[in-house]
């Protein structure tokens, strides 16, 4: 019965360690599911593409969750913009070879601030439509 129990928690503490090939993978299933295309921060069909790219990662034998998913693109994301950020402040610097995953990390950086720009105009006219009728 020990047996049993050690390989179930062998499997239980095992970790997966991201490599290029997954995150080339993870990045490109987001890009495939628009994540960030038409969905809001927080709602239904936010949480149900990030659950689609999970399954899309689990058929090709990459046991990840939805927070893992998002935890590391937060992390590929903010790895990229401080290197944008140091490169901007280096002089003449920025003529490196850029990787698959940097280009597909900066275009997904774009598509998030494009919808986050969207909601925050969205936002906005609300506040005003809101203004307007406390003032009838």
């Amino acid at each position: 019965m020990e047996a049993g129990t050690s390989a179930k928690e062998a499997k239980k503490k095992s970790i997966m360690v991201w490599t290029e090939p997954k995150d080339v993978k993870l990045l490109r299933a987001m890009a495939a599911e628009g994540v960030f295309v038409n969905t809001k921060v927080g709602s239904r069909e936010r949480g149900a593409a990030w659950a689609n790219v999970v399954s899309a990662l689990v058929a090709e034998n990459i046991l990840v969750t939805p927070r893992s998913i998002r935890d590391r693109y937060a992390n590929l994301a903010g790895k990229w913009q401080a290197k944008v950020a140091r490169q901007e402040k280096e002089s003449g610097g920025g003529d490196e070879d850029q990787t698959e995953v940097l280009l597909l990390v900066e275009e997904l950086v774009a598509l998030e601030a494009v919808a986050k720009k969207a909601e925050e105009q969205d936002g906005a006219k609300k506040e005003v439509v809101a203004k307007e009728r406390s003032k009838r």
